[in-house]
């Protein structure tokens, strides 16, 4: 049973990086509220072809279970080097303060943390023979990461009652992410007029 849930976590992995490296490359740019990269990083018409080809390449071999473990351990890398150096280096008071750029740092954080248990988990080793060694770290590094980033969403999820933190539109939504600017959800002022909500929402998403 445990070889079929790994099985399926590894093409459910998969699959959502390789739709995210296949955006990348196809726009050549920085996407709001897709992972790894925030949008306000520099390079993005180079980098963004980078962050796609190494997307691509690593969602094939999780995929087909080529260099899974390897390729794993890459992936949380890349994602926790983002958190860390594009998203808290730059932006740290947002992430304390701005619901949506806490969202996007921990739902790096978090793909990242399920990377390490994946690299953990998967059947067949690594050609490098550290990684088979550091299989029981590596789950429990991951573990505790992805269960802190699901405690940041819960406790966002009432802080912000409008907004999904785990929503992928969670960027888009022209609604102010800071709690004490929150109108009361009764009130009509809390809501913009849906010509406002479409303008708003769609230029934020394509940002």
């Amino acid at each position: 049973m445990s070889t079929i849930l790994t099985k399926l976590g590894r093409f459910f992995f998969a699959i959502p990086l390789i739709v995210f490296a296949i955006e990348y490359l196809a726009r050549g740019r920085w996407l709001g509220g897709m992972p790894p990269v925030p949008p306000w990083t520099h390079g993005e018409h180079i980098f963004s072809y980078v962050t796609g080809a190494a997307l691509l390449v690593l969602g094939i071999s999780l995929l087909i279970n080529k260099e899974a473990r390897l390729s794993a351990t890459i992936l949380g890398l890349l994602f926790m080097f983002s958190v860390v150096f594009l998203h808290a280096a730059r932006h740290f008071s947002g992430i304390i303060h701005d619901g949506n750029i806490r969202t996007r740092a921990f739902e790096t954080l978090a793909l990242g943390g399920a990377a390490f248990v994946l690299a953990a988990l998967v059947s067949k080793g690594s050609s490098i023979q550290f990684l088979s060694s550091v299989n029981p770290l590596l789950a429990v590094i991951g573990r505790y990461i992805y269960a802190f980033s699901m405690v940041i969403f819960g406790i966002q999820h009432y802080l912000l009652p409008r907004t999904s933190p785990s929503s992928s539109l969670s960027g888009c939504l022209p609604i102010s992410s800071s709690p004490t600017s929150l109108a009361p959800r009764s009130s009509p002022q809390a809501w913009p007029s849906p010509r406002t909500f479409s303008r708003v929402s769609l230029q934020s998403c394509s940002a």
